[in-house]
């Protein structure tokens, strides 16, 4: 069964339906989950173009790489190996910063 079964109608002026839409649009959402969003104190954030996933993911790549670096130097230098493992987890928590401030609804 339906968990969500109860309708609800609204009525717009046509500015305000044609404003609804095209800030729907940019998100990416249906026009039902962007209510239920704004429902729920949350403004959701525009659709992201293929730019930022792949700039994401080279940044990404280039945690992994330090990584791998950093499991070679060990051998030789473990204290640079430390510093190289500190870095990636500050770089890591960046990539986690963007992604929340781009992709993540805004709260009300």
């Amino acid at each position: 069964m339906r968990k969500r079964n109860i309708r609800v109608c609204v009525r717009l002026t046509d500015d305000e339906y044609n404003d609804a839409v095209c800030r729907q649009e940019k998100t990416g959402y249906s026009m039902e989950a962007y209510m239920r969003s704004i429902l729920q104190g949350m403004i959701p954030r525009e659709k992201q173009d293929e730019r930022f996933f792949q700039v994401m993911k080279k940044l990404i790549d280039i945690a992994n790489n330090v990584i791998l670096l950093a499991h070679q130097v060990n051998e030789f230098d473990s204290e640079i190996a430390w510093e190289l493992h500190v870095a990636v987890k500050e770089w890591n928590k960046l990539i986690v910063d963007v992604r929340k401030a781009v992709l993540l609804p805004e709260k009300i």
